[in-house]
């Protein structure tokens, strides 16, 4: 039994938005992908187009069990998205552009937060 892997699925070259994908293989990711994003934009599923899937290396697959199309923000938590548009930030709560910092998915204020505390902490040792 293969092991499931991320990847980043987009209908074609010159998007940067995507779908974070976890499949058994690039062929699997493709046809997940392209189904929910037929789905989603409602076109017919027979309708071709150019699409492309990346293997995110870095990404956390660990505790899923399927092959899915991940929610926005539960694939920047896994390191699946750079980052997402208007999301709500794990730890202030506001709506915002979302970044993955440390396994969570934070806005600019936060990660600027967390990071002059740790530089804090790490001055004081």
């Amino acid at each position: 039994m293969s092991k499931l892997k991320a990847y980043f699925w987009k209908e074609h070259t010159d998007v940067d938005t995507g779908l974070a994908v976890v499949a058994k293989s690039a062929k699997r990711a493709k046809e997940l992908g392209y189904a929910y994003w037929a789905s989603d934009v409602g076109v017919e599923p027979e309708t071709f187009i150019e699409q492309r899937v990346n293997w995110l290396r870095d990404a956390n697959v660990e505790g899923l069990k399927k092959e899915t199309v991940l929610e926005h923000h539960e694939g920047l938590r896994r390191n699946m998205y750079g980052w997402i548009e208007d999301g709500c930030c794990d730890d202030c709560g506001d709506t915002d552009m979302l970044y993955h910092h440390e396994g969570k998915a934070l806005c600019s204020a936060c990660i600027e937060k967390d990071e002059v505390e740790v530089s804090a902490d790490s001055s004081q040792s």
